[in-house]
């Protein structure tokens, strides 16, 4: 008597009881992994919160010495400002006056310094151009063509309260960056006299513990995500971890032997960011790793003896079914007389998919004839209802323009309406070449300046090789129709719309932009989920009211371009950076 299916099965499930096993040692390796990991992040969490601790606990000291240094009294007068506003009034100011005020300011300077492990120099510079400076044990040459640099023109255009940034001397003593803080002296009226800066050293940076679990690997990072200091190490980041480091304020990155952990300090948003990786853990996870390897091979084995045996019995025939599956679309299945033979379960499903697939071609036929025939009435009714809208519109304005103006208006909107009217009656063709459906455009431009008695430019930037690619017809006049109804009136600026196209990835991209108003996010993301496959369908079945507004706009244009095309191409909605939307087309690149 035959073996079934079913009993050669079972006799292979009894082979492989041993993946019970496996799992088992599965779970064993991730919750080792989750405690490793755990472990690592407490300790990482830990060191890293000690160092921001530690730098922005410098970056406070710093703060309160250079707002001693601004409200230091000497002689029963604050001595940096009275210094900064006699530079500023005085344009006659003698040399022995500077010898005085350079005496006030190197006492004042020095008390309040000297030991301050951070700070290294002051320096004081005066609208009369006039620098005056203190320094530990070297020159910085802070004061060398100081109008012309980055920090000190940033300070004055912009009225910056107060700058720290990393800053290079050009001094060859002065080895590695230094963190530049500076500050504008004000009178007691507010006017800016002078800037005080302090230059520090980098020791504020450098106090990490080496010995911590932060794997001697450290930068500091800006607000965009940019280099600005190494700490210690050569540490890279990839472009995907620094995009994650710049959209959040603080966090950890797993990865491999340990993860990268941030924080953000209390300066400019600047991000520490450092590896992390506790050694002792890791290589008790790898002991443990190998020795479950070596037990998981032995199953492994086992498992590939089994599934050898189990295979021609009961996959091999499975695999076959699939790759007859594979090539229906192209041919009929075609049985083997042994297949044909088979009296088991696999023998039933491979004569019952013989005949299941004729029938599906049979049903596939009739179901592609009349879904041809029902996209050709959706498309002529979604055209028919565009070209009903648009004349009743113009057909308005002619007659309002007949009651207040001369016939040269007439005349014009006339012409260009017939044009229209022309271009818009011939149902046959569903598609036209660009440049034919820009000259459609131009035409109800026209009938457009007219209504609204303002001059619209049209900017067009169309390669000469694309003029010819096929789009839809009057795909584009709704897109400009709005541009002109909720972007362009009532703005006083001159009124244009742009219109650009180009080729990507064998596509072709249309973009229709205007100026006007930004919206709101919410209100971008609703427009967006009106033209989603859910609301087009419930555009293409609702009735009254609601049909007529919808079936001019972008949820028609959005069901055109999915019924001829396919849902690979449709419209993209966007804000541009300086207000008003653009509304990006993207079709199949369709030449003559």
């Amino acid at each position: 008597m035959k073996k079934s299916l079913r009993t050669k099965f079972t006799l292979g499930l009894l082979c492989v009881s041993i993946i019970p096993v496996l799992i088992l040692f599965y779970l064993h390796i991730k919750s080792f992994y989750q405690f490793y990991d755990e472990r690592t992040s407490i300790i990482a969490n830990s060191e890293m919160e000690k160092a921001v601790y530690q730098i922005d606990s410098a970056f406070q000291e710093v703060d309160e010495l250079v707002a001693s240094l601004i409200h230091s009294r000497y002689d029963n007068k604050y001595c940096i400002q009275s210094i900064a506003d006699m530079e500023y009034n005085d344009t006659d100011i003698t040399a022995m006056q500077r010898l005085t005020n350079y005496r006030e300011y190197i006492y004042i300077c020095s008390n309040l310094i000297c030991n301050n492990k951070y700070v290294e120099g002051v320096y004081l510079f005066t609208e009369s151009g006039y620098t005056y400076s203190y320094t530990k044990t070297k020159e910085f040459y802070l004061e060398q063509n100081f109008q012309d640099s980055g920090w000190y023109r940033k300070m004055r255009d912009e009225n910056l309260y107060q700058l720290v940034t990393f800053w290079d001397s050009p001094s060859r003593r002065v080895n590695g960056k230094n963190i530049l803080e500076v500050r504008p002296v004000a009178d007691e009226k507010g006017q800016r006299t002078g800037y005080i800066a302090v230059v520090c050293n980098n020791n504020i940076m450098e106090e990490m513990d080496s010995d911590s679990a932060l794997d001697n690997e450290a930068m500091i990072l800006d607000s965009e995500g940019r280099p600005l200091y190494t700490i210690m190490g050569d540490m890279e980041l990839s472009e995907k971890e620094t995009a994650r480091i710049r959209e959040k304020g603080s966090g950890i990155i797993g990865i491999k032997d340990g993860g990268i952990i941030f924080r953000t300090l209390s300066v400019n948003d600047w991000k520490i960011v450092s590896r992390y990786g506790v050694d002792e853990l890791s290589e008790l996870y790898q002991k443990n790793i190998m020795n479950l390897v070596i037990l998981l091979l032995v199953c492994v084995g086992f498992i590939i003896i089994s599934v050898f045996v189990i295979g021609r019995h009961f996959i091999e025939p499975i695999v076959k079914l699939s790759a007859m599956m594979l090539k229906v679309p192209d041919e009929e299945p075609v049985l083997t007389p042994a297949l044909q033979k088979r009296d088991d379960e696999i023998g039933i499903l491979y004569n019952k998919f013989q005949l299941m697939v004729i029938k599906i071609n049979e049903l596939i036929q009739e179901q592609y004839v009349s879904e041809i025939n029902l996209l050709k009435e959706k498309l002529n009714g979604l055209m028919s209802q565009i070209n009903s809208h648009f004349l009743f519109n113009t057909l308005e304005n002619i007659n309002c323009l007949a009651d207040l103006d001369g016939n040269r208006k007439i005349a014009m909107m006339s012409k260009s309406l017939g044009d229209m009217l022309h271009y818009s009656m011939e149902f046959e063709r569903t598609e036209e070449t660009l440049e034919a459906e820009m000259e459609n455009i131009r035409k109800y431009v026209k009938i457009q300046e007219i209504r609204f008695d303002n001059e619209i430019h049209i900017i067009e930037e169309i390669p000469k090789e694309l003029k010819t690619c096929r789009v839809l017809k009057f795909i584009l006049q709704p897109l400009v129709e709005n541009s002109i109804e909720h972007g362009l009136i009532g703005e006083e600026d001159a009124w244009w719309i742009k219109v650009e196209a180009w080729t990507e990835s064998r596509e072709l991209c249309i973009r229709v932009e205007n100026a006007g108003m930004f919206i709101t996010p919410g209100e971008l993301e609703e427009i967006r989920s009106n033209i989603t496959r859910e609301k087009i369908r419930e555009a293409a079945e609702s009735e009254g009211l609601e049909r007529r507004r919808n079936s001019i706009g972008l949820v028609n244009i959005q069901r055109r371009i999915k019924l001829v095309y396919s849902d690979k191409y449709g419209l993209g909605i966007y804000n541009r950076e300086s207000g008003g939307l653009e509304v990006v087309i993207r079709l199949p690149f369709k030449t003559r």
